[in-house]
């Protein structure tokens, strides 16, 4: 087991709180970014401490942001699943993929790809969990409106 997959099992189960060694761990916010940023030590601006301050370590809290600073960005069916990824997911429509942008919108999701399962934040169940690619996807559709997306 790599470092990262060794990072994302070990956080199974935890609240942000447990996540974050920063001060921002509210229960109504959306912490997909934010945990993805923590475990894989995506820290530029807009990050947790810049936002709600502490001490921590500051991991990026935007999901469009992390997208657009990604060298590669593709279609799901496109990943090289051999390798560990990020994975969103949001409307397609709200995809621009030659432009590496997503749109600022409220239903947009980021977890981590890793050892064929997504890791990812529940703001739902406040906890690190992890799914399969296809269970991220269908999840994500009863849950958002229009057609969705999976890109990495």
């Amino acid at each position: 087991m790599n470092t990262l997959n060794a990072a994302l099992e070990s956080a199974l189960g935890k609240s942000i709180s447990e996540v974050c060694d920063g001060a921002f761990h509210s229960n109504g916010s959306n912490h997909c970014a934010h945990f993805a940023s923590h475990i894989a030590g995506i820290g530029f601006p807009f990050n947790c401490k810049q936002f709600k301050g502490g001490t921590g370590t500051p991991a990026n809290v935007r999901v469009h942001e992390m997208f657009a600073e990604c060298p590669l960005v593709g279609a799901w069916a496109d990943a090289d699943l051999t390798q560990e990824l990020l994975v969103f997911v949001t409307k397609t429509s709200n995809v621009d993929l030659a432009n590496k942008t997503i749109r600022n919108v409220p239903q947009k999701h980021v977890g981590i790809y890793s050892n064929g399962m997504v890791y990812h934040y529940s703001n739902s169940e406040n906890e690190v969990v992890k799914w399969t690619p296809d269970q991220y996807l269908t999840r994500f559709e009863a849950a958002y409106s229009g057609a969705q997306g999976r890109y990495f």
